[in-house]
């Protein structure tokens, strides 16, 4: 017997669905190598895949937004970056890519505003705050010497 488009189409149709396995969950491991490595759209995929088996799952959650960053995606990561200021391990480092991101959009008065809670939170490196070139455009601003200050008194690299 011959079968035509038609009575393919209706066997088709017909047929039970092939369950397929779902990928498998990459490890933190695998998706910090991938990160580590500059693949910033395969550590995003590998963060995100985590994160939709846990969303509470703190680490995934803060190299998601640090991932989305580097890759230039800075809606994705702002927002991305908000919620990782809820895992207090975090709390500090996130709020301080938040500000790279106002930074970035040339928003100073949030930039600085974050900096500030990233600072109040325990954040303490000022050689990373010195030399981020996502905050070049604060340097001229009167508030970044005592930030800087600031975090100097207490300074722990990170």
């Amino acid at each position: 017997m011959q079968l035509n488009h038609l009575m393919l189409a209706a066997l088709l149709v017909a047929a039970p669905a092939v369950a397929q396995d779902p990928a498998p969950v990459p490890t933190s491991e695998q998706a910090m190598d991938l990160q580590n490595a500059g693949d910033y759209a395969g550590a995003e995929a590998a963060w995100a895949a985590r994160r939709a088996v846990d969303p509470t799952d703190a680490e995934a959650t803060f190299n998601l937004a640090y991932s989305l960053h580097m890759a230039g995606k800075l809606k994705e990561a702002h927002d991305m970056h908000l919620e990782a200021t809820a895992f207090a391990e975090y709390t500090a480092r996130a709020n301080y890519n938040h500000a790279r991101v106002h930074s970035l959009w040339n928003e100073l008065d949030p930039a600085f505003e974050a900096l500030d809670v990233a600072v109040e939170r325990g954040f303490r490196d000022s050689a990373l705050l010195t030399g981020d070139s996502d905050l070049a455009n604060l340097r001229q601003d009167a508030r970044w010497k005592a930030l800087v200050e600031r975090v100097a008194r207490n300074d722990v690299p990170q």
